[in-house]
């Protein structure tokens, strides 16, 4: 397969670091990536590569405007006890559905004060402790919750930042076997690591486009065995490390080919070992083994039940596999049964 040479920064971005711009601005403008991708055109993979046997669409999870609980843009989600957690991002709140899409719960609502959210990015469910950790992204810190609702804490990863550095805005988060929370540090790409009390043990990672590297870390999922997989967004790739920050492997580069990406943004893994990663703008899930082989792609269809307007967030769960289509305002929820 072609490979292609890392970039850490798309050429929009290269073009915006020739000029003198506030803070303001720079955090704006990798926002707009986050959220829109990189500026470019990218062909199908459809004509790469066919897709993936053994998955089927069973239902969408969507809403008029006026219903309760109706998404605005949501970002990521979770899945525990049959219960999917959205995180809403436009709305500033979390919704919660049950495993047939009907409200259960909805929680948060637009503020700065304790479980009050401001466009939360992710969120991550620590089913042992019947803990919710969501990125309150626009707030630069962690809140906590019981799976219920409740308000635990917050987190502030800012304590032990000093001087002239920026501060940390949280984009990502998830949750080790030990408790330990592991935060994707969006405008210092690093990963930040924190106890469950929220005092913070270590970071790795740091500005690059090397092994080990990372320019705009997005979506962060955790395995069984406590791999840590990270989207490496603006090196179009996935970077896996071992549960202290020492580099395992990486997967993909830009492009439109199978195994490539256009903008990827979320990633999670099955009790199998696969490897699902969303790419927005390519428009499709890529799914590997746990070597980093290329397996398949799910949305390269004709059929319009099995395309995605943008792929973001996503969660498996038993033999089901759950997508945040972002501008769809909604979550599709696949069955999988792949032959091992």
């Amino acid at each position: 397969m072609k490979r292609y040479r890392y970039k850490c920064f798309s050429k929009a971005y290269e073009l915006v670091k020739l000029f003198t711009v506030t803070k303001f601005t720079v955090t704006l403008f990798t926002m707009l990536m986050i959220l829109f991708g990189h500026i470019g055109t990218y062909e199908s993979l459809a004509e790469e590569t066919t897709s993936l046997d053994g998955y089927k669409f069973l239902f969408e999870i969507t809403s008029d405007d006026s219903d309760v609980g109706a998404l605005n843009q949501p970002v990521d989600l979770d899945v525990a006890d049959g219960q999917i957690y959205v995180a809403d991002t436009i709305n500033s709140r979390i919704v919660v559905f049950d495993d047939k899409g009907n409200v259960e719960n909805v929680f948060g609502k637009r503020g700065t004060g304790a479980g009050e959210l401001k466009a939360p990015m992710a969120i991550a469910i620590d089913e042992g402790n019947n803990k919710v950790y969501v990125a309150d992204s626009s707030n630069y810190r962690i809140q906590v919750f019981k799976t219920n609702g409740d308000f635990i804490m917050s987190i502030d990863p800012n304590k032990e930042i000093k001087g002239s550095a920026k501060k940390v805005r949280p984009i990502g988060v998830a949750v080790a076997t030990n408790g330990n929370i592991y935060v994707s540090d969006v405008d210092n790409n690093f990963i930040r690591v924190y106890s469950p009390k929220g005092k913070f043990i270590f970071k790795f990672g740091g500005f690059g486009a090397e092994n080990g590297k990372l320019c705009v870390p997005v979506g962060i999922s955790i395995d069984e065995n406590d791999s840590v997989y990270v989207v490496d967004m603006s090196n179009s790739r996935l970077q896996v490390f071992d549960k202290d920050g020492n580099f395992v492997m990486n997967i993909g580069s830009r492009g439109d080919i199978k195994g490539s990406f256009g903008s990827p943004k979320d990633v999670c893994i099955d009790a199998a070992g696969r490897i699902y990663i969303s790419d927005a703008m390519n428009l499709v899930v890529q799914i590997f083994d746990n070597d980093g082989n290329f397996v398949g792609v799910i949305g390269a269809e004709k059929d319009v039940d099995k395309q995605f307007a943008s792929p973001f967030g996503l969660a498996v769960k038993g033999e089901r596999l759950y997508v945040i289509d972002r501008w769809r305002n909604s979550v599709r929820v696949l069955g999988t049964k792949f032959q091992n």
